[in-house]
């Protein structure tokens, strides 16, 4: 009898023996069928990520692509107006009566309430006439030189920086020259407000947490679709001043922050004109 139950007893411890591994192969197999599951489940939800991220920044690229295209057109269509009228008697003629000239483009400025002024100016600068003052009042030296300079230079339409007027309003200037005989006799100026290029903005529907900026060619800030007056001349956030200088006068795509301080993703295209 005790030789049996010595013979139960190793049965029994045999048999325990035997059903831990057993348990712990079942885990191991368990484990080996999951495992692979769970990694092709991690590396196909990172790839939906990855594309999802992929097709937000392309969405964000190609919207500010159609708000730089949508801006140089307003732009483009200011410059084709002045040269109209760059060609337009009395401004156009060899001999131009420039009392005349002024009083004309007074009626032309009244059919373009996006232009704040219209002004005349010789190569060197003079202001020979500005619709916002009466003809032979004295009128203060152009502002923003640098374009009218790269005028009588280049003989091209330039568009300047965005400056604060003698009367304290924003403007940017887009300067045409008057030539004859292949040279720059006048330099024809209508001042652009800022609020022309936020309805060429707001014209895009944006989505209303979008916020959208437009700068010039120094970094000022042109117009923007969230609180546009209150930041209206002001230079970028940091962040998104670093990604501009990044982009090298091309495309770039990053995270920036905004004058809010809220963390978001911002495209930057460059503008053609």
């Amino acid at each position: 009898r005790r030789r049996d139950r010595r013979a139960l007893l190793r049965l029994r411890t045999a048999a325990r023996m035997k059903t831990i591994p057993l348990r712990r192969r079942l885990l191991v197999l368990g484990a080996a069928a999951i495992l692979p599951l769970a990694l092709m489940s991690g590396v196909a939800l990172q790839a939906l990520v990855d594309q999802q991220q992929r097709q937000a920044e392309q969405s964000t690229l190609d919207l500010a692509r159609a708000l730089a295209t949508a801006v140089d057109t307003e732009l483009r269509l200011t410059v084709s107006s002045l040269q109209s009228l760059a060609l337009t008697e009395p401004i156009g003629s060899a001999n131009a009566d420039l009392q005349q000239a002024h009083q004309f483009a007074r009626r032309v400025l009244a059919s373009r309430p996006e232009w704040l002024a219209i002004a005349l100016a010789a190569p060197d600068g003079t202001q020979l006439f500005n619709t916002g003052r009466e003809y032979g009042a004295p009128l203060s030296a152009t502002i923003e030189r640098d374009s009218l300079a790269e005028v009588v230079r280049t003989r091209v339409p330039v568009v300047g920086k965005l400056r604060r007027g003698p009367m304290g309003r924003f403007g940017i200037p887009v300067r045409v020259p008057v030539l004859q005989d292949r040279e720059v006799r006048y330099v024809l100026s209508a001042i652009v407000r800022p609020e022309a290029i936020l309805r060429v903005v707001r014209q895009q529907r944006i989505p209303e947490d979008w916020i959208v900026s437009v700068f010039d060619s120094r970094n000022a800030r042109v117009a923007r679709s969230r609180d546009h007056e209150n930041h209206l001349g002001e230079p970028p956030a940091p962040t998104l001043l670093a990604l501009m200088e990044k982009s090298a006068g091309s495309e770039a795509i990053g995270h920036t922050s905004t004058i809010e301080g809220v963390r978001v993703q911002t495209a930057i295209t460059m503008g053609q004109v």
